[in-house]
C-alpha cells in the first residue's frame, strides 16, 4: 500500500500543476486567436506554392481579404474627438500600401479588387487605389465572395516570378468652402464629437489566374485547433485531479481503520 501511496502523493501535485498551467494559457491563445492585429500602413500578400498568402501584420476576413481600417494609417491630420477618438475632417489624408509578392515561379495575371463599407452613404471622403503597371478594369466578374460588396476599383496586370507590385490605397476628405459642403462638415463633426465617429473600411481582394484555376487568398487561420487541445489538457488534468484526491482520500481511510 506504501506504493500506492506514493504514486497519488506525486500525481494530485503534478495535475494540480498542469491544470494551472493549462488555465493561464488559454486567455492567451484566446488572445491569438480572435484579437484582430492593428492595421499597419503597410501589408504583405505572397504567392507561393499557389497560395495566397497574407502577412502577420494584417487583419483578414473570413473571404481571405484584407480588413483595412483607413483610420489606423498615418493622418496627415491627425483629428480626435473629445473621448480621443479618431475622426475624419475635411482635409484629413492618409494611405495604405499593399506589397503583392511574386514567388510562383513564374509569369502570372492577377485582378485585384477594392472594395468600401461606410458607416455612412454621405460620408464625404473619397476611396481610390492605383499600382504601377496595373490596368483599371472597366467590366469584369465578381468573385461569388464579393458579391453584394460595394466595388470601387479593379485592376489587372500580369508580372514575372520575383516581381513585387504595390498597391496604395488611399482616401480623404478634400477641404472645400461652400455653404453646402459647410453644413455636411459640421454635421459629422458634431456627430464624431457628442455621439460616435464614422467610420470606413475597405477590403482588398485578389485573384491569381493559373493553368489549373485561379488562386484566391487562404482564409486567416482560426487558431481552433489550438483552443480544443488546451480545452482538452485542461479537462483531463481536472478529472487525473479529482481522482487522484478521492484516491488520497480513500487511501488515508484504509490506513486509518488499519490502525
Amino acid at each position: 500500500m506504501s506504493n500506492k501511496k506514493s504514486v497519488w502523493q506525486w500525481v494530485f501535485p503534478t495535475a494540480l500543476i498542469l491544470f494551472i498551467c493549462t488555465a493561464l494559457t488559454l486567455p492567451l491563445i484566446l488572445v491569438l486567436t480572435y484579437a484582430g492585429n492593428s492595421a499597419k500602413p503597410l501589408h504583405t500578400l505572397e504567392l507561393r506554392d499557389q497560395h495566397l498568402t497574407w502577412g502577420s501584420e494584417t487583419d483578414v476576413r473570413e473571404d481571405g481579404s484584407a480588413d483595412l481600417s483607413l483610420f489606423s494609417a498615418y493622418y496627415d491630420t491627425t483629428v480626435l474627438s473629445e473621448n480621443e477618438d479618431r475622426v475624419l475632417a475635411p482635409g484629413t489624408a492618409a494611405e495604405t500600401v499593399i506589397k503583392f509578392i511574386n514567388k510562383s515561379g513564374g509569369e502570372i495575371t492577377y485582378f485585384a479588387y477594392l472594395y468600401e463599407g461606410r458607416s455612412d452613404p454621405d460620408l464625404p471622403v473619397t476611396v481610390n487605389m492605383s499600382s504601377s503597371g496595373s490596368t483599371a478594369v472597366g467590366k469584369y466578374d465578381v468573385p461569388d465572395l464579393l458579391e453584394g460588396e460595394k466595388i470601387v476599383k479593379v485592376l489587372k496586370g500580369t508580372v514575372t516570378n520575383d516581381t513585387v507590385v504595390d498597391f496604395a490605397i488611399d482616401w480623404n476628405w478634400i477641404f472645400e468652402v461652400s455653404d453646402e459642403q459647410d453644413v455636411i462638415d459640421t454635421y459629422f463633426g458634431d456627430k464624431a464629437a457628442f455621439d460616435r465617429a464614422d467610420d470606413i473600411t475597405v477590403g482588398f481582394y485578389i485573384v491569381v489566374e493559373d493553368d489549373d484555376g485561379n488562386i484566391t487568398p487562404d482564409p486567416p487561420p482560426t487558431g481552433d485547433h489550438a483552443i480544443k487541445y488546451v480545452l482538452v489538457l485542461l479537462i483531463i488534468s481536472a478529472v487525473v485531479m479529482v481522482i487522484a484526491f478521492i484516491g488520497r482520500k480513500k487511501e488515508k481511510k484504509a490506513s486509518d481503520l488499519t490502525y
